[in-house]
């Protein structure tokens, strides 16, 4: 692939949008991580929690506060 259809590609990446939600967790050396993938990517380290979707928000609730 050349350097300018790498740039158009990286570009065209950039510009689009997807309708995507996405809970990525994983551990390495220091400790557990919890990241939703959506716009804008959050982490969630210091909640130890995360949810998405269509009931994100109620999930979030009911752990937040138990």
């Amino acid at each position: 692939m050349s350097d300018y259809e790498a740039s158009e590609l990286r570009r065209q990446l950039a510009e689009s949008s997807i309708d995507l939600q996405l809970i990525v967790a994983g551990i390495d050396s220091t400790s557990a991580h919890i990241f939703t993938i959506e716009d804008p990517a959050e982490c969630h380290d210091d909640i130890s929690f995360c949810a998405v979707g269509i009931g994100a928000s109620l999930s979030r609730e009911n752990f937040m506060f138990s």
